[in-house]
């Protein structure tokens, strides 16, 4: 394993995630903003949405509290 490392990573559906990578994944603490309009700001592990963060969907809706291979699963909806 190499890093963590500060840095961006940017995606063919022009999403772009900014944070902590490591081995060329997000892995830490990171914000990734989707080319859909959505955003996830908070924990990765292994490129995962993974421990405390908040998810903000284009509508405006916000799931925010724990996260588990990138599904919500519990928190504030």
């Amino acid at each position: 394993m190499i890093g963590p490392v500060k840095g961006k990573l940017k995606y063919n559906d022009g999403t772009v995630y900014e944070g902590d990578i490591v081995n060329g994944k997000p892995h830490g603490k990171g914000k990734m903003t989707y080319g859909y309009g959505g955003t996830y700001e908070g924990d990765w592990v292994d490129g995962e949405q993974t421990g405390l963060g908040k998810m903000t969907y284009p509508d405006g809706e916000v799931d925010e509290g724990r996260f588990q291979d990138s599904e919500f699963v519990g928190g504030n909806r």
